[in-house]
């Protein structure tokens, strides 16, 4: 691995902030969580919910195993470099992620109710969510992933644990100079260069950190960079959606998003789908 790229952030934890956790009794609604503006774990959101005792792996592979996923694969072993996306049936996918040695690969991402309509049933939509604008879900299933440290750039988060758990550090838009962030022209624009150790510190950033357990649901704001870890098994579905509450409250980095989001759309990702079309990988 370039040794460039493998810089730790260095300070001091004293400086860490923890996320906080919350009943969702006591969040209030939605757009007083958007103008707080900070991470915030919601705990008891997921009562109802029959997807963490019916989603072992098996049910998986028997319910939607033949459905054709995008599989994430780091050839180079790293998940803090570049991936190439091939589609594939799940149960193949399975079959990679439950060997002896896995592959490094990662399913994440999927459109929940396009792809796998029959696991619907077994979540329902946060009251907190019901006046969300553009709501979708994702679904996210993988072994020991990492998610390199990015920042979504159009919506809003909200990560429901369903099984395992998540090893998080976030860092405010306020941090993003620091953290080695891809030039706006790049696809992965809103993704730092940055192959980060364990510690992840810096004496000048900003960093919470906190972990993400099965039953309970990580917001993350708009333009907050965050460093995903998930040791073992994980399976979580993440809601996203439009901000309720607008602004220019980071003008530069809300130009940047546009102009990244712009050049990906038009340019970048349909030339790199060409060429994954071409070395892709039989599922």
């Amino acid at each position: 691995m370039n040794e460039s790229r493998t810089n730790t952030l260095r300070g001091s934890r004293a400086y860490e902030t923890p996320v906080p956790r919350i009943p969702v009794t006591e969040v209030g609604d939605l757009e007083r969580l958007e103008r707080a503006g900070t991470p915030v774990i919601v705990t008891g959101l997921q009562q109802g919910w029959s997807a963490p005792e019916r989603w072992t792996l098996d049910h998986l592979r028997e319910t939607v195993g033949s459905r054709r996923v995008r599989v994430e694969f780091y050839p180079t072993g790293s998940f803090f470099d570049p991936e190439i996306n091939v589609e594939m049936r799940f149960s193949a996918y399975l079959d990679l992620i439950m060997a002896t040695e896995p592959e490094q690969c990662y399913v994440s991402q999927v459109p929940l109710t396009e792809v796998f309509p029959e696991l619907v049933p077994d979540i329902e939509v946060p009251e907190l969510l019901h006046p969300a604008p553009g709501l979708g879900a994702a679904f996210f299933l993988g072994r020991d992933t990492v998610t390199g440290l990015h920042y979504h750039s159009a919506n809003q988060a909200l990560q429901c644990m369903v099984a395992g758990r998540k090893d998080v550090t976030l860092f405010p838009p306020e941090d993003r100079r620091l953290l080695g962030y891809e030039p706006w022209y790049s696809y992965r624009f809103n993704f730092s260069r940055i192959a980060f150790d364990r510690e992840l510190r810096h004496e000048r950033a900003h960093p919470w950190r906190c972990e993400v357990r099965a039953g309970e649901a990580l917001f993350i704001p708009l333009y907050w960079g965050h460093l995903v870890r998930s040791p073992g098994y994980s399976t979580a579905v993440t809601f996203f959606w439009d901000p309720l509450v607008t602004g220019w409250s980071h003008p530069r980095l809300k130009l940047l998003s546009m102009a990244g989001n712009l050049t990906r759309d038009l340019v970048t990702v349909p030339a790199r789908g060409l060429l994954e079309r071409t070395v892709g990988l039989p599922g």
